[in-house]
């Protein structure tokens, strides 16, 4: 997921190929997407589960970046639903509730185990803050008291969480724009324990159940080994306030399925201390890409002009994952449904029902030419007059014309006859008649007084 915008790809295709205890549901609220080698934004994502739930659902999500639609999830799970199987994650955005309108209250959280709020943003000091503090905790709702200091979307989780005892919240901290501090926070131990203290006391502050790490992403195996180092670090501050506050925190992570950056990853030292990983199972091909391919693919195209693109499919993934030693239980597939804004057309043949909505070009057609600017005075006068009179019996109230129109000199009887025989010329009001070239306008006689 991204800061502002959100995170990139894969489905655990290959776990259901090569484990079959291994299904996936998929669900969620809101989010956006960015691919998982080039960070280039695209639509809405959704998490997934992966132990053996009973049935598998698909469900459309709402979130900031191109244009979804509310959630719907129908689905039937096995297991524990906080640590265990049949959990069904889904993200919410802070960046929802503005163009988009779309709010806690409208989580359909009967259909989730798990919300994830992205995103909390890194200082430059390498802590973890507030990533949109109006939205966040300002926003007043229905019901809110003005001068609490807790409002919001925050305050909105809580309340949604006393609805829904089975509900579980947790923080995703960084995504695509929000990412630039990780690395110098995560390159020192002291650096390390500083962002996992923060990042805890944030959780524990605004009443989250576990921190999800969206660091996209490790630059070199290096960074990769910094970032299991940071996660242990993480696990262990997690560990102590569960001790303190007898409750059980969370720890995730949002992992890239690209080959080249899954490449950096120490995925052994990562599964030794999260709960469990958000595969970002989308965004294989977008407008980065020179050919056009899928965006989700579940397996490579064998008829794919471009050979690059022969390990971006989730079964690549997602093999690639479990042959690193991470269990099946340990991973979750996040897919994309994206829907964009359809209308219809008529049936012709040959042509699909519903197209995407483009444009149309004003250059095309001999009525999208614009008209001189007098033709649309005109057109626009006669329009208005057209609908008064369809209004009703309304007297039209005539222009009056300037005065110098009446105070045309008269000229001889010649003039007047070439000018009805010429007709009038351009720039000359209708109507009026010409003088000769050098006459001079006629004075008007002046009233003499009565004696």
């Amino acid at each position: 997921m991204s800061g502002s915008t959100g995170s990139g790809p894969t489905s655990d295709a290959s776990t259901a190929a090569t484990d079959p205890a291994t299904s996936e549901t998929t669900a969620g609220p809101t989010g956006t997407a960015t691919d998982s080698d080039s960070g280039e934004p695209t639509g809405t994502v959704t998490s997934t589960t992966g132990d053996p739930p009973t049935s598998t659902t698909v469900a459309t999500a709402t979130g900031p970046g191109t244009t979804t639609d509310d959630t719907t999830t129908t689905t039937t799970t096995t297991g524990d639903p906080v640590r265990g199987s049949g959990r069904i994650v889904g993200y919410f955005t802070a960046w929802a509730v503005y163009d988009r309108d779309y709010h806690v209250s409208e989580i359909p959280a009967d259909k989730l185990t798990h919300v994830n709020y992205a995103f909390a943003n890194l200082s430059a000091q390498g802590e973890c803050v507030l990533g949109d503090s109006y939205a966040d905790i300002e926003k007043a709702y229905d019901g809110d008291d003005p001068n609490a200091p807790l409002k919001g979307s925050f305050n909105q989780l809580q309340k949604l969480k006393q609805q829904h005892g089975h509900l579980r919240t947790l923080i995703s901290v960084g995504g695509y724009t929000w990412s630039t501090q990780f690395a110098p926070a995560a390159a020192t131990e002291q650096g390390r324990a500083k962002l996992a203290a923060s990042c805890v006391k944030f959780m524990r502050d605004y009443g989250f159940d576990g921190v999800d790490i969206d660091w996209e992403f490790p630059a070199s195996p290096q960074e990769g080994q910094h970032y299991s180092a940071l996660l242990a670090a993480l696990r262990a501050e997690l560990d102590a306030a569960e001790a303190e506050d007898g409750a059980e925190y969370l720890l995730t992570i949002a992992a890239p399925a690209g080959p080249g950056n899954l490449a950096n990853l120490d995925l052994p030292g990562i599964a030794a201390s999260v709960d469990w990983i958000n595969l970002m199972a989308y965004d294989f091909a977008g407008p980065w890409m020179g050919t056009t391919t899928h965006n989700a693919a579940l397996y490579s195209p064998a008829d794919d002009p471009d050979p690059n693109n022969a390990l971006l499919s989730d079964d690549s993934a997602v093999t690639a994952i479990l042959d690193a030693g991470v269990a099946p239980d340990q991973l979750r597939a996040r897919r994309a449904v994206l829907r964009p804004q359809l209308r219809r057309r008529r049936r012709r043949p040959g042509r699909p029902l519903l197209e995407l909505q483009r444009p149309r070009p004003r250059h095309l057609g001999a009525r999208h030419r614009r008209l001189p600017r007098h033709r649309r005075q005109l057109r626009a006068r006669a329009r208005a007059l057209l609908a008064r009179r369809r209004s009703g019996p309304v007297a039209v109230r005539r222009r009056r014309r300037p005065l110098h129109h009446l105070r045309r000199p008269r000229v001889d009887a010649a003039q007047d006859r070439l000018h009805r025989r010429q007709g009038p010329r351009r720039g000359d009001v209708l109507g009026a008649r010409r003088r000769h070239p050098g006459q001079r306008p006629a004075r008007r006689p002046r009233r003499r007084a009565a004696p």
